[in-house]
């Protein structure tokens, strides 16, 4: 896949914004920005975000991984059921109604720790973060 060098300074700069942060009280960034942030700069692009619980995927592309991510949150006024999502998966197997979902929770944030461009998608590895609720 060949991206131009403006949507690869804007991954950087993903990568750099939502990366690990070592400042005292830094805590994670929700599913749904992360996603936000990817789907502004990707678009149509396929990307691969590997979220780290089990073995869940999101795949497709960016604007699509985005609109099931955020249709599935809690209080979404752009509210999915499971059955609607085709970019989430665990391994091969689409999600439904009676799976977990690792991102619903305010306690499930990320850091992105890294980024790989590849033949077919932008590789998107997450990392569990601290939460707000770890300080109190």
């Amino acid at each position: 896949m060949k991206l131009s060098k403006n949507k690869i300074e804007a991954l950087k700069e993903i990568e750099s914004k939502f990366g690990p942060n070592m400042k005292m009280w830094a805590t994670g960034y929700s599913l749904p920005h992360i996603t936000g942030a990817l789907a502004e700069v990707l678009g149509k692009t396929g990307v691969v975000i590997k979220v780290p619980y089990s073995n869940f995927v999101c795949r497709g592309t960016a604007n699509d991984v985005d609109s099931d991510v955020k249709g599935l949150m809690p209080f979404s006024k752009t509210r999915k059921s499971e059955d609607e999502c085709t970019t989430l998966f665990y391994g091969e197997t689409p999600i439904d109604k009676k799976n977990y979902i690792p991102f619903q929770g305010g306690c499930d944030v990320f850091y992105v720790s890294k980024i790989n461009i590849t033949a077919y998608w932008v590789e998107v590895e997450l990392v569990k973060a601290p939460h707000v609720g770890m300080f109190m």
